[in-house]
């Protein structure tokens, strides 16, 4: 497993940015969304309600709880740099990467999921497929000036959660840790 939050807004003048991403030791899950703990240091996850630049869903001004983590799977990058060439690990700014070769569907995902760790259960519920946008996409073909076709097939190989899953916490009122070595696991 990997932790990764992303400090900013990811696109910026129709470009993405992947430079934001940032590995942290940990993550921290509360109700106004997910903090990094990095060398001791907490760094807010850009969709953080409080976040300065509110990447979140900024054209609204509404925080999205059932959007608070996403996850993404070592199998799903083995695809990508099949068809794009390269797709480095975390490179979709998920928040957990999990191991797990193979495909994981939004149908496997569809009772919530569960990270474990010692005895402590963190359920999440409300899965969706995390939608590729259009220079995410681009920015796997290396190429900002691929054609509205191009871009939609490739999105549409995306959009069957290739680049990961988003999830909200289920019943959680305190803050929890997530780290790397946590077991994740679909509800059932």
């Amino acid at each position: 497993m990997k932790t990764q939050i992303h400090v900013d807004r990811m696109v910026t003048e129709g470009r993405y940015e992947d430079h934001k991403i940032l590995e942290v030791d940990e993550l921290w899950l509360g109700v106004d969304g997910v903090i990094g703990q990095l060398a001791g240091q907490s760094i807010l996850h850009a969709h953080h309600r409080i976040h300065p630049n509110k990447s979140w869903d900024h054209r609204r001004r509404d925080f999205r709880p059932k959007r608070l983590l996403s996850i993404g799977f070592t199998g799903h990058y083995s695809q990508m740099a099949e068809r794009f060439g390269e797709a480095p690990m975390g490179c979709a700014a998920e928040d957990i990467i999990v191991d797990c070769a193979g495909t994981v569907t939004l149908g496997d995902l569809a009772d919530g999921v569960q990270l474990r760790r010692d005895g402590q259960v963190v359920e999440l519920n409300e899965v969706a497929v995390a939608k590729p946008c259009v220079p995410f996409t681009k920015w796997l073909l290396r190429d900002q000036d691929a054609s509205d076709e191009v871009v939609a097939a490739n999105r549409a190989f995306l959009e069957a959660g290739m680049r990961g899953f988003v999830m909200g916490l289920a019943d959680q009122h305190e803050p929890v840790a997530i780290r790397v070595g946590d077991e994740l696991w679909a509800a059932s």
